[in-house]
């Protein structure tokens, strides 16, 4: 067999592998991405229709602060991004809140409010005299601290988010859509600062806001293109800096000499450091960890994409957190990515169900109201129709931490201490953001992007 010696070896593929990738370049180490057979950018593809290429969705480096944001303009180029804002909404009972990802309480009115307000009095009696800070057992047991209207709303909407009930989910699931978020909007701007300001529980409790805690709104992306553009500069500034790029499924892991040896086919392939970044399930399966039951779910979705006359919304994106809509969350990609040829505005409506659902099985049915949910979040004029449409069914879109992740990752943990020390890594394997991971990567020890 050939050796092939490198400093640094990551297994993955798309945003996590080449921002990793720059972090090791940047230390001056010789690196190697061994991604899966097939698409190599993952989230960061594209898809045709029409004549032009489009995102798989909403795609932003969004969520960045001033820190990220350097990093990736060193990265991908000052020129070829652009800081677009927070452009985000939240459709809730019938109305769209600006500038707001999470639901908007206050639209569901006063009787509401106040019957939840009473729900966080019980909480704040409870917080200071009853109970003890407890670990969360899952996602439906971390509602339980809400007022109940909100916490079987939520419930509910696990379901229609993730195909599967809140009691089956880690915690971390609430960091995966805002309609599962654990923070909740329910008063004006100011009076909810003040009460974050001046109490534990409230700063825990509600949110506010990007804008009225003066964090940074930013969100870089490549103008009139699409993310994929993005990827590919990634790509060939890494390949231009010496990464090298290949292509294996059946690896095999060894740990001789204080060095990690990686076996695909007839290739060995050694390093001083390995950056595992795929799913916790699939690193069980590479290690052959037997004893370990699957600890992710797999959401599946289907994408619809309307063309239409004229865009109608100067948001980029709404979220929909209301019960009523079959929309997770839409794109109003023409915004800041591109048109059809003829001119025509691209709205992408992302739509999570359950394989063999009726709205799997008999899509063409639901077109209709996918539109209808489109113009409720004021994303399309309510008195135009749609001039064509596209869908396409994704069975596995974003990995979804099941309750038991958390023990899964600390016998994960315990076995790579065991056997590699800490030349084994995972960093980012419990988070979803690219600003997230960045953040990730710049605490790594070894890598410390700056």
């Amino acid at each position: 067999m050939n050796t092939n010696k490198y400093d640094v070896i990551i297994i993955g593929r798309g945003f996590k592998a080449m921002i990793t990738a720059y972090a090791a370049i940047k230390q001056n180490q010789k690196v190697l991405i061994i991604s899966k057979k097939g698409n190599f950018f993952g989230t960061m593809g594209e898809f045709e229709w029409n004549g032009e290429t489009f995102d798989l969705g909403y795609q932003f480096f969004d969520g960045l602060n001033e820190k990220t944001k350097k990093i990736l303009l060193e990265f991908i180029g000052k020129d070829n991004l652009v800081d677009l804002g927070y452009g985000a909404g939240s459709y809730t009972n019938g109305k769209v809140e600006k500038n707001h990802a999470l639901p908007y309480w206050p639209f569901k009115g006063k009787f509401f409010i106040s019957f939840a307000t009473l729900g966080l009095i019980l909480g704040l009696f409870k917080f200071f005299f009853i109970s003890k800070k407890n670990k969360h057992k899952n996602l439906a047991h971390l509602y339980k601290e809400l007022p109940i209207n909100i916490r079987k709303i939520l419930c509910k909407a696990s379901i229609r988010n993730f195909n599967l009930e809140a009691s089956k989910l880690s915690v971390l699931a609430s960091d995966f859509t805002p309609f599962a978020e654990f923070r909740q909007t329910l008063y004006s701007e100011k009076i909810s600062f003040f009460l974050k300001k001046n109490s534990k529980f409230f700063s825990r409790m509600l949110a506010v806001k990007r804008k009225t805690l003066n964090l940074d709104c930013i969100s870089l992306y490549p103008y009139k293109k699409n993310i994929n553009h993005a990827a590919k500069l990634m790509h060939k500034r890494l390949n231009d800096l010496g990464v090298n790029f290949i292509e294996g499924d059946d690896l095999i892991f060894s740990n001789e000499n204080n060095r990690i040896k990686v076996v695909n086919n007839k290739n060995i392939y050694e390093s001083n450091f390995l950056y595992y970044l795929d799913s916790l399930d699939n690193l069980v399966s590479l290690l052959n960890i037997n004893d370990l039951e699957s600890a992710i779910h797999n959401v599946s979705q289907i994408i619809f994409i309307f063309s239409h006359n004229k865009i109608y919304s100067d948001l980029q994106y709404v979220h929909g957190n209301d019960l009523s809509l079959d929309v997770n969350r839409a794109s109003n990609i023409s915004t800041y990515s591109k048109t059809l040829p003829d001119g025509s505005a691209v709205l992408i409506a992302e739509v999570p169900c359950k394989v063999n659902s009726d709205i799997w099985n008999n899509t063409d049915k639901y077109v209709k109201k996918i539109w209808n949910d489109l113009q409720k979040m004021q994303m399309a004029n309510p008195s135009e129709n749609f001039k064509d449409f596209k869908y396409f069914k994704l069975k596995k879109t974003f990995p979804i931490p099941l309750a038991h992740f958390e023990t899964n990752l600390k016998s994960v943990n315990k076995y790579l201490i065991t056997n590699f020390k800490n030349k084994f890594r995972i960093p980012g394997i419990k988070v979803i953001g690219r600003h997230d991971f960045i953040e990730c990567i710049c605490e790594d020890d070894f890598l410390s992007l700056k």
